[in-house]
């Protein structure tokens, strides 16, 4: 059973990483960004993440991403840093950056996705369903 878990998680980040970065290539930086300074707390310094403290939502699910995230470390401080420090205007960005670094890090985007619930942010709507 442990084993089917994992080929299904496996499978849904494959997925989860295709569906990401087809069409628009920049989908997958807001739940990565969030799992960045969840998991670097350094990086909640950069001018990218200031927009994000700003926003008690994003605080609130960076703060569950850690806590989220403690079970099982995610090894990806190259991407982080690449990331975080990006300006935040994305300004002077050759055409295809997202889709060439997405490339360049898909193996730790992939375990990230894995982890996608500690990541995104829940739609506050959602909480008053039920």
């Amino acid at each position: 059973m442990h084993k089917q878990k994992i080929v299904v998680a496996v499978l849904a980040a494959s997925v989860a990483m295709t569906a990401m970065t087809a069409g628009d290539g920049d989908l997958w930086i807001m739940p990565v960004a969030l799992a960045c300074m969840a998991q670097y707390p350094e990086l909640r310094d950069t001018k990218l993440a200031s927009g994000f403290m700003k926003e008690a939502i994003f605080v609130e699910q960076i703060e569950k991403a850690r806590v989220c995230l403690e079970r099982r470390k995610w090894s990806a401080e190259a991407l982080c840093t690449e990331l975080m420090h990006l300006d935040p205007g994305l300004k002077n960005l050759e055409p295809g950056h997202f889709e060439k670094m997405a490339a360049k890090y898909r193996s730790e985007l992939a375990t990230v996705f894995e982890e996608i619930d500690c990541t995104w942010p829940k739609d506050p709507a959602s909480k008053n369903k039920g």
